[in-house]
């Protein structure tokens, strides 16, 4: 059972920044980078003039497809999945991620071991849910679940059966669910047979 550390004794501006406030950063980085004054920080300027230069590069049809600011930035549930979406897609992520995610480095690293990677870059586990992996892990089987299901029904399948059918398949592949749960749980997309 997972339980929530108790970090209120850290002075707060070293504690764990919380996703929302992962993103807040990702807003006040992108603003600052907006301004144009002059900075007395010529490395965070640099990715400023560096995105000048790689923007033309994502353009399609006049309009870059790699948008700017806290919500368009906002591919993922946290920044550092955000930053790993951009990779995987193949552009460099914007600035404002980057220096969001740096000021989650210092934080995690003035907290002095008290915080784990997972839990300053991605929140705390969650009880009953578990860490980052294990909550994506169980959306990506419900999301597969759903589509079975809806499948199976549209084949003409009743919902038990099914349910049935996705357990012994879950089965196979080392996830286990019972055919119960299964009827409870998954609802089928609204365009699926209705059960007989």
């Amino acid at each position: 059972m997972t339980r929530k550390k108790d970090l209120s004794w850290l002075p707060a501006e070293i504690r764990p920044r919380t996703l929302e406030q992962q993103w807040q950063s990702v807003q006040e980085w992108y603003q600052y980078l907006q301004d144009e004054k002059e900075s007395d920080r010529p490395v965070v300027e640099s990715f400023n003039e560096a995105w000048t230069q790689l923007a033309p590069l994502y353009e399609f049809q006049g309009k870059c497809v790699i948008e700017r600011g806290s919500e368009s930035v906002r591919v993922a549930d946290a920044p550092l999945a955000a930053l790993f979406y951009h990779i995987e897609s193949g552009f460099y992520p914007p600035p404002e991620l980057l220096l969001a995610l740096l000021d989650a480095w210092q934080s995690y690293r003035n907290c002095g071991g008290h915080v784990s990677l997972e839990e300053a870059f991605l929140g705390p586990p969650k009880p009953k849910s578990g860490n980052y992996a294990k909550r994506k892990l169980a959306r990506l089987n419900k999301m597969q679940m759903t589509w079975e299901m809806t499948k199976l029904l549209r084949e003409g399948k009743t919902r038990i059966e099914a349910a049935e059918c996705i357990a012994d398949e879950s089965r196979r592949r080392g996830f286990e669910v019972e055919p119960e749960t299964i009827v409870r749980t998954i609802k089928p997309f609204s365009r699926a047979k209705p059960e007989k």
